[in-house]
């Protein structure tokens, strides 16, 4: 697709380099020409410098042409803007970042009005992304496919739990057979494993299954498994607006704290049920006077990673509470051997998403790959499939398939089942299938099949079945 990025902060350059590893023609504009020429010279990109609701500007960049604008800069009055000239120049979709509180009641109201394909709110996904995961406290990280039917999680195997020192292949009998396990995160590397691999406590795993069977799991591998009841958040910011929302809902009760007196005054007015504390959320004497040790989680939430990482790594330690920290820089391997459960980057998830929903349009004209996501570090990749009537793939139990090395085929959605496959299972037309692998850059289902035969591919057993 020909692809127009205006704004090339984090997530502008971030979508510059995946959109155009997956071979679209993309234009970047900023205003600012060093941005430019820093995008232009590590991406297979054309650059252009401007404001974009120039009228030159957008004659520059070819809209009249382009198949989607994607507006990123830091004004969200630019970005709807820039967007509404967009469409009418002639491009065919377009999506815009709007931050603003101000706008999340009427986000529906302007995407309608304005014809727009999306209007993304990065503090509302963020925030949508920790209830998720507060919901089931033992999960670090959960992705979804198949519109929400198939799920895969994140947990850390506990030290001296049952999954400690167990070979995969003793998992089924012993601890569950309706989940899969699909990769092994162990000293910053991953692992897609067989049935000898042993696992260590402290590995990263992801598996797949559904919510009820993944619970079960959990229970029986010493993992917590109730959604969390009492929750202190450090940092009154906007993701916090809309994480105290969906939490009050849900009948959380939650306790805020905040530096800033007039913040703690509007947030009160705006949610009256929660507890606000006006005091230094890094002061550990007022965390535990506010009730730290009767917390089930703390979500960090400041505007400083350091003090994001220093509080949850305090009340991972002093209470052993499950933490999420918000982190918009990540030193990665630094921060995997930190006591950190969940991280959160409203900026990358912010590109992630859009990036999905690029390959969803994408898929509407021709291919094949629904959603993906990087896995461990972006190791390993959980690419969606959608399966095509004439795949090559089709009719073929899975033992039989000559696969490359590095795939799993993780699950198989038809309809409203989800099903964990075994060697018997086949693909039909029309499901949807999730592939995990540690080659990067597959793009069409055939992607995963040898050449040749090279090896003879490992049954993987009955088939399982897990009902959403």
């Amino acid at each position: 697709m020909q692809i127009v990025i205006a704004g090339l902060g984090k997530v502008g350059n971030f979508l510059a380099g995946e959109l155009s590893l997956e071979g679209h023609d993309l234009t970047v504009v900023d205003n600012r020409p060093e941005r430019v020429r820093t995008t232009t010279s590590s991406f297979d990109v054309m650059g252009l410098t401007g404001n974009i609701v120039a009228p030159d500007t957008i004659s520059a960049a070819g809209l009249d042409e382009a198949d989607l604008f994607i507006a990123v800069t830091t004004n969200d009055e630019v970005n709807l803007l820039s967007c509404l000239l967009a469409k009418k120049a002639g491009c065919a979709r377009a999506i815009a970042r709007v931050r603003s509180p101000e706008y999340s009641d009427s986000m529906e109201y302007l995407q309608d009005q304005l014809g727009l394909e999306m209007i993304i709110n990065p503090e509302r996904l963020a925030a949508q992304e920790i209830e998720r995961v507060l919901s089931l406290p033992g999960a670090i990280d959960v992705d979804t496919f198949a519109h929400g039917i198939g799920e895969i999680y994140k947990f850390k195997i506990l030290p001296d739990s049952i999954l400690d020192g167990m070979k995969v292949k003793n998992v089924p009998s012993k601890v569950g057979d309706k989940v899969l396990l699909c990769v092994d995160e162990r000293n910053h590397l991953a692992y897609i494993p067989d049935g000898d691999f042993v696992l260590h406590g402290k590995d990263k795993l992801y598996l797949a299954g559904s919510r009820a069977n993944v619970v079960d799991f959990f229970a029986k591998a010493g993992l917590p498994t109730s959604p969390t009841r009492r929750v202190m958040i450090i940092g009154a910011a906007k993701i916090a607006h809309y994480l105290v929302e969906d939490l009050m809902k849900e009948g959380t009760e939650v306790t805020i704290i905040d530096h800033d007196l007039a913040t703690c005054e509007r947030f009160a007015l705006l949610h009256p049920g929660c507890i606000i504390i006006h005091g230094d959320g890094a002061d550990a004497d007022l965390l535990l006077e506010e009730g730290l040790l009767e917390m089930d989680a703390l979500v960090s939430l400041t505007g400083f990673d350091e003090e994001n990482v220093f509080l949850s790594m305090f009340a991972h330690r002093k209470a052993g509470l499950k933490t999420i920290t918000k982190a918009n820089r990540m030193f990665d391997e630094v921060i995997q051997d930190l006591d950190l459960d969940t991280l959160i980057n409203p900026k990358k998830l912010t590109a992630e998403f859009i990036i999905r929903h690029v390959r969803s349009i994408a898929n509407s004209s021709g291919s094949n790959v629904e959603t993906m996501h990087k896995l461990a570090n972006d190791q390993v990749e959980a690419i969606e499939f959608n399966v095509c009537e004439n795949s090559p793939v089709i009719g073929q139990p899975l033992y039989q398939m000559n696969l490359k090395p590095g795939v799993l085929i993780a699950l198989i959605t038809r309809g409203e089942d989800s099903i964990l496959p075994g060697g018997s299972d086949q693909m039909l037309a029309g499901d949807s299938v999730v592939v995990i692998t540690n080659n990067l850059g597959f793009t069409d289902l055939s992607d995963i099949l040898a050449a040749a035969p090279a090896h003879s591919p490992q049954s993987l057993g009955k088939g399982r079945r897990a009902k959403p």
